[in-house]
């Protein structure tokens, strides 16, 4: 939960940088609706099914965002969301029976209520939405919004208004007065009341600009804002402020949409960084930054499947330090720890082309994987190992050598018709054999298996 909460798109909170946002937002929705603004009242051609078309897409694209809004709040705890949630699913509930109302947008006429039905209907809409919003805007994330209550009473309010708007159309008053929408001083108060009311909230959401979604809903109110003008003053029905302010009326859902996208692929991304940070820590030793035994045993499992399928062979090595128990009761653990750190660095040295396959394997043994090496090859690996840890020359007075030294084992056979544990088994025993032999030595050694009995293997040894 708190992953998801850092995980937001954060624009700075500093002052500055909100007004970039805000500024970016304002020029971008104002500098289209200026452009728009001198062939507002153009006529176009009557498209009935426009309406139609465009009332389906803000369903769709408004019941999208109530489900993200209200997926946000569940994962992220942040529980004003079920606001802005409710906000979008009232735009759902008046926007489909509007389309019912809307004369000519399905059959001839209206199907419930009538034309000023769908005016009415546009209207509480755009109260409804624009009040919620302001409510959302002015809230703390501390603050908790229980889902239920919220969505039952946008249930309730919307059922109440188209109920009352359709059944009591015929009691409604004429929009029109004297062929002029809003002719009269009292109903002038109504586009004042909702510019005023889409203006506070584009102010309100510039205020707070500190995510993607703000700024997505920072330009849909500016959308809104614009939608409202011309629905109003743009225009008669069918004219180019009239198409102009539905265009507007989708880009305000259409920019809240992309901001949630946004943020849901950044989230994405995040998530996929943490994965790979945490994957990384889980198959490395903290130590000695080497991968870990985890790392080792995938590794040996996936080139013993490629060397089963081409028959090649494939090697062990395995390595512990001498006498390392006297070297850290002598010196120390934490001079212990640089010594295992040495020793690491000195086997990736000898085979800087395959760090992927040189792992610490618990304490102070260590194991490097050699595929498609023959006992040859790998019998050279060894002794170059034991020779590169020679060269440090690190001190260790409990040693008989006088300097850290290390055993090394080293086994190599064909993958085909047997197990990886028994070259495991076959690289340790080769290592104790070393140990055996006074410490600082090589000990390498092949074996075949039949394809056929993998249980009767011939083990060929010999010492390096």
């Amino acid at each position: 939960m708190d992953f998801l909460k850092a995980s937001a798109i954060r624009i700075q909170a500093a002052p500055r940088a909100r007004l970039t946002w805000s500024l970016g937002a304002l020029a971008l929705v104002f500098a289209i609706g200026a452009l728009v603004m001198p062939l507002a009242a153009r006529p176009v051609s009557r498209l009935p099914a426009f309406m139609l078309a465009y009332g389906v897409t803000m369903v769709v694209l408004n019941a999208l965002l109530a489900t993200l809004f209200l997926c946000k709040a569940t994962a992220s705890g942040q529980s004003r969301l079920n606001i802005l949630a409710a906000a979008y699913i009232f735009v759902v509930l008046m926007m489909m029976p509007a389309i019912f109302s809307f004369p000519d947008a399905i059959v001839g006429g209206s199907i419930i209520g009538n034309r000023m039905s769908a005016i009415y209907l546009w209207i509480v809409w755009h109260y409804g939405f624009g009040l919620a919003a302001v409510w959302y805007l002015t809230r703390s994330d501390a603050e908790h919004y229980r889902a239920g209550p919220i969505l039952l009473g946008t249930f309730a309010v919307a059922v109440a208004a188209v109920v009352g708007v359709t059944l009591g159309a015929g009691h409604l008053p004429d929009i029109f007065v004297d062929g002029v929408a809003f002719g009269s001083p009292a109903l002038k108060l109504v586009p004042v009341s909702l510019l005023a009311l889409g203006l506070a909230g584009f102010v309100l959401s510039v205020q707070r600009a500190r995510t993607a979604e703000d700024v997505g809903l920072a330009v849909g109110l500016g959308a809104t804002c614009l939608d409202i003008w011309l629905s109003f003053y743009g225009g008669p029905q069918y004219s180019a402020g009239w198409y102009a302010a539905k265009v507007f009326g989708l880009t305000a859902s259409v920019a809240v949409l992309a901001a949630l996208c946004l943020e849901i692929t950044t989230l994405y991304l995040n998530a996929a960084r943490a994965n790979e940070v945490l994957r990384r820590l889980a198959e490395r030793d903290g130590l000695t930054q080497l991968f870990n035994r985890r790392h080792f045993d995938e590794q040996l499992a996936d080139q013993w499947r490629l060397a089963s399928r081409t028959g090649q062979a494939i090697s062990v090595i395995m390595i512990d330090i001498d006498w390392f128990k006297s070297y850290n009761d002598t010196y120390g653990h934490q001079v212990g720890d640089l010594c295992l750190r040495a020793v690491g660095l000195a086997l990736v040295g000898v085979s800087p082309d395959r760090q992927d396959f040189v792992s610490r394997y618990g304490g102070e043994e260590f194991v490097v994987l050699v595929p498609a090496a023959d006992a040859a090859g790998a019998a050279a690996v060894a002794e170059e190992i034991r020779a590169a840890v020679a060269r440090l020359a690190v001190p260790h007075r409990s040693s008989p050598k006088g300097r850290v030294t290390v055993s090394v084992g080293a086994f190599t056979m064909v993958a085909e018709g047997a197990r990886p544990d028994l070259i495991m088994r076959r690289a340790d025993e080769c290592l104790y054999e070393a140990k055996a032999r006074g410490r600082d030595q090589v000990v390498s050694a092949s074996a075949i298996v039949p394809p056929v009995r993998p249980d009767n293997h011939r083990l060929a040894a010999c010492a390096a």
